[in-house]
């Protein structure tokens, strides 16, 4: 990637404000006035939720990756490649979203089944797909490899006697998180947990809930930003996310 022009950067800034703007809107009013007009249960009304972020959300996002990126958007979302493996990933991680579910089952919490179109679309099915490509696919991987040439790998290692210790020292540092890659965690973290806010306040949840749900949100995006980078697959981010939205409807 090109050195990242002070215009990119400002059109980002302007993306992430478009994001908590339309998500802001959608909670406070398109989503109350669409349950005033259509009901809550109905196609029509599922729908609302998806088309506004396909609008708001995906849209500025495909025009900004057309205007600042090469190569085909879906690869550079990683959105087609390394599916089989992402999947496989994707599904071993979320393993433990599936114990998670055993233990509720086993501790007596009830099993709720019974749910409406927008609950299935919106809290599992879709969300999954749309958030993980704009929060991972899109700004963990931009702002990474933004900052990319900006911190090339100041780390050093240092080189033991051995042939061995220098190739075993190599290869663990391809593992460790580097310096671009942890400040793009960590900022896309935070742009993920703050656009659940709108929601929680629209919702009247406590303030010890949002605490709560902060943390685990916080750890979960860190944990699916090492998802990408070691799958290379943003599907394997997507099977997690799914999961754990999945476990979260059933036993809400």
């Amino acid at each position: 990637m090109e050195k990242t022009s002070s215009r990119q950067w400002a059109y980002l800034g302007l993306y992430i404000l478009l994001l908590f703007g339309a998500i802001i809107i959608l909670r406070f009013d398109l989503s109350p006035l669409a349950m005033r007009i259509l009901g809550g249960n109905g196609v029509t009304f599922a729908l609302v939720e998806p088309v506004w972020k396909l609008l708001f959300w995906i849209t500025p996002m495909l025009l900004f990756l057309a205007s600042n990126t090469r190569g085909p958007i879906l690869s550079y979302l990683k959105l087609d490649r390394h599916i089989k493996k992402g999947l496989i990933w994707g599904m071993i991680a979320s393993s433990f979203f599936v114990l998670r579910g055993v233990i509720f089952l086993i501790s007596g919490y009830p099993l709720h089944l019974i749910h409406t179109l927008d609950d299935w679309l919106n809290s599992v099915l879709l969300v999954g797909i749309i958030e993980e490509s704009v929060f991972r696919g899109f700004l963990y991987q931009w702002m990474r490899d933004a900052w990319t040439t900006r911190w090339a790998r100041t780390e050093t290692i240092v080189v033991a006697q051995s042939e061995e210790a220098d190739e075993f020292l190599l290869k663990l540092q391809e593992w460790l998180p580097r310096r671009n890659e942890s400040w793009a965690a960590l900022l896309s973290t935070l742009v993920f947990a703050a656009i659940h806010f709108p929601l929680w306040i629209a919702l009247h949840i406590s303030v010890e809930i949002m605490v709560v749900s902060t943390a685990f949100n916080l750890f979960f995006c860190l944990v699916q930003c090492g998802l990408l980078k070691y799958s290379g697959s943003l599907w394997c981010c997507i099977i997690f996310h799914m999961m754990n939205d999945l476990v979260i409807l059933l036993f809400q």
